[in-house]
């Protein structure tokens, strides 16, 4: 009987270890696991956390693409410009090229006279 008795202490003992391990698991469980309601309050943030910073990201890029559009508009006034300088430096250079070449004109004339 003795044997039986050891035997059934054994499995006792390990019944006991069995649900020592249990209780522990579920204490666990209990602190630390969160219910549907809890968890899914959890989820909606997090959604709502995502989609502020997604429309944050959205303006910041709408405000650099109006930033790209105002550089943009700039450059081609400066493009304009420049080109209506050109323009009218080459009418300038025309004008002076043909007024050289009218006085150098004159003062072949005035010294075919004086001669």
């Amino acid at each position: 009987m003795s044997l039986v008795l050891k035997t059934m202490s054994q499995d006792v003992s390990g019944f006991k270890d069995d649900v020592f391990t249990l209780k522990e698991g579920v204490e666990f469980l209990m602190e630390n696991a969160v219910n549907k309601d809890e968890f899914n309050q959890a989820i909606s943030s997090l959604e709502n956390r995502m989609e502020d910073g997604f429309v944050n990201t959205q303006a910041q890029i709408t405000q650099v693409e109006q930033e790209l559009t105002q550089i943009k508009n700039e450059i081609r006034k400066l493009e304009l410009r420049t080109r209506e300088d050109s323009d009218a430096h080459v009418e300038d250079m025309i004008h002076l090229t043909r007024r050289v070449s009218y006085l150098e004109t004159q003062v072949k004339f005035l010294q075919r006279q004086t001669i």
